[in-house]
């Protein structure tokens, strides 16, 4: 199984990625160094690993799941995405007991 993915922040920033549903944390390689020197034998581009927190965030009898960059989310960006078209795709209803 697996979940769709909406990423707040960092390299894949409004975008979403299906996720397996056991993962709680994803990495994702981000090229560091200077990615504009034509000649590939005289770059020294390198990458580093970004590593993304996922939690869920319950809105309107809808559940998203939010990949954030570092320990705690930026508000600011987590609401940019929310109210991006990625976030409908990311979004599964909520299934209680009041609602078979």
């Amino acid at each position: 199984m697996s979940r769709t993915v909406l990423f707040a922040g960092g390299p894949l920033h409004g975008r979403t990625r299906a996720i397996d549903d056991h993962v709680r944390y994803f990495y994702v390689p981000e090229p560091c160094g200077d990615p504009y020197v034509l000649d590939p034998s005289e770059s020294d581009l390198q990458f580093r690993q970004v590593a993304y927190s996922l939690f869920r965030f319950a809105v309107c009898g809808r559940i998203v799941w939010i990949g954030y960059p570092g320990t705690t989310p930026d508000d600011g960006l987590v609401f940019e995405v929310l109210t991006s078209d990625g976030a409908k795709q990311a979004s599964n209803v909520w299934k209680t007991s009041a609602h078979p």
